[in-house]
């Protein structure tokens, strides 16, 4: 068949691709989560809600749901073990990352960027050579937000580690001070600058790996974040969007949605890793996000799985302008602990790459964490994670919002 007959056949059954048959739909009945969905009119929903109990030192899970399909118009329903895309929340990773190098000593968050890359300082202007690590992982470095529209459109045919080191050199050369009394710029190729620095580290140590390799070694491995539990780019869903291995995502046509089959052209360029490419299952990522949501309550030393302590994990939850070390920083009712303030620090952050939308809340007075995930994304993908979010929320906790 003709593309064009393909793509006129898929916008034809868009309209009820998304329609659950009448046993899914009576599985589905009573489920929040499959209401929010229905409501949204999204592919697919998943939340999770996770407690640690601190009485028998482990993790509580209080809400694990995921509903509909991998695809729209296929008849493959998401699983509890699918990978989901997760976004610009991969920064958080990236500067846990570089908190391992801090952990060693290889590292300082008050290193400037001209020591932290020095083969590159002399593209620095005088004020960015100044900036350090720390307000690198916080948006106060001055980079700018993303790569020029000519840079990344040849970030396509590139690959990875020359897209990845154009993008360092040019966010280092067009980057602007950030003065104490500015804003932040929120940055993704900042995040690009804050992996060639986990790179150049690993040279250092003559190990040379890219940072897909040293997240996996450095911090998902640790946590007991295996292979298959986790990858870059699309999620390997296979080509046949009607019967996908894994969810894939979605573009948003007309009223409807149509699938995307895993390449190179269902992401960001791969040079963009460090700021956002991650997916991986929600179990594996609660498993990260709890190591945050509880890393102020480790006893004395480094004696938690990525050899990180209670003072690193406030160093990384420190807030900057609204910013912490890949993460946002903000204020709930329902996350205040045993004090007796009326409202508790959250670190946050939302990721999507258009055709994924995902969301993270911890609550560390707490020990709290709440994720939401869609493979779509448009404006249905943050109002339906943020109502999951709500139903995992209320699975622990009847305090309002």
């Amino acid at each position: 068949m003709p593309r064009n007959s393909v793509l006129i056949a898929v916008l034809l059954l868009l309209p009820t691709m998304l329609g659950l048959d009448q046993t899914e739909q009576d599985q589905a009945a009573g489920s929040p989560l499959e209401a929010i969905r229905q409501q949204h009119a999204l592919p697919a929903l998943a939340a999770r809600g996770v407690a640690w109990d601190h009485e028998n030192a482990q993790p509580v899970t209080a809400f694990a749901e995921q509903v509909g399909l991998r695809a729209a118009g296929s008849q493959s329903r998401v699983r509890p073990d699918d990978l989901w895309h997760i976004g610009s929340c991969t920064k958080a990773l990236t500067a846990t990352l570089l908190a391992t190098y801090v952990a060693e000593g290889k590292l300082a968050w008050d290193d400037t960027l001209g020591e932290a890359l020095p083969e590159l300082a002399d593209l620095m202007s005088p004020p960015v050579k100044a900036r350090t690590v720390a307000d690198l992982v916080r948006h106060q470095a001055g980079m700018p937000a993303n790569a020029s529209p000519r840079l990344f459109g040849q970030l396509r045919v590139m690959d990875t580690a020359r897209g990845r080191a154009e993008v360092v050199r040019e966010a280092l050369m067009t980057a602007v001070a950030v003065h104490e009394t500015d804003q932040p710029v929120y940055s993704n190729t900042g995040f690009v600058v804050a992996g060639a620095i986990c790179e150049r580290l690993a040279r250092e140590a003559g190990e040379p790996r890219p940072w897909e390799e040293l997240l996996a070694e450095r911090v998902l491995t640790p946590l007991g974040i295996t292979k298959g539990q986790y990858g870059f780019g699309a999620p390997p869903a296979g080509k046949d969007v009607t019967m996908p291995d894994q969810p894939v995502g979605h573009a948003h046509v007309g009223s409807g949605w149509m699938p995307l089959a895993p390449s190179a052209l269902a992401d960001n360029p791969a040079a963009y890793g460090p700021a956002g490419t991650l997916h991986l299952t929600l179990d594996a990522w609660a498993t990260f996000c709890m190591a945050h949501a509880r890393g102020d309550d480790l006893g004395e030393g480094r004696n938690d799985a990525l050899g990180l302590s209670r003072e690193d994990y406030a160093e990384l939850h420190r807030e900057q302008k609204g910013f912490a070390a890949g993460w946002m920083v903000g204020q709930r009712p329902w996350a205040k602990g045993e004090a007796e303030e009326d409202i508790g620090t959250v670190l946050t952050h939302a990721g999507s790459n258009t055709y994924w939308f995902a969301v993270v809340w911890l609550a560390p007075e707490k020990d709290w964490m709440l994720l939401g995930a869609a493979n779509a994304a448009g404006e249905a993908g943050p109002k339906a994670t943020d109502a999951a979010v709500g139903v995992a929320l209320e699975a622990f906790s009847k305090e309002p919002r």
